[in-house]
């Protein structure tokens, strides 16, 4: 894969996380994520178990969407960088990668 290849490719990527990102609207799931952590810390939580398995379950949910997301946001935030590194050293194995 040429370097401008890479490039088109890694923009092709940057638009489709940022359209996900979108969507889930990281914010509000952030927000969310603090409301649902506030609950499930409440000392009564289990007095109604059924309520305490919703609040954990949607919180084990959300919070593993947004560690999906951020962790692709990191890789692909990376990328540009291995690719220069990869193409300073002439390394096209590195760079096919």
């Amino acid at each position: 894969m040429t370097p401008i290849e890479a490039n088109e490719r890694l923009a092709e990527l940057a638009n489709t996380l940022k359209s996900i990102e979108t969507v889930l609207d990281l914010p509000a799931m952030r927000i969310s994520i603090a409301d649902l952590e506030e609950q499930a810390s409440a000392p009564d939580l289990w007095d109604d178990q059924a309520k305490a398995q919703v609040i954990t379950s949607k919180l084990s949910f959300q919070q593993g969407e947004l560690r999906k997301v951020e962790a692709l946001r990191r890789r692909l935030d990376d990328v540009p960088i291995l690719l220069e590194l990869a193409e300073s050293e002439g390394d096209q194995a590195s760079a096919d990668e």
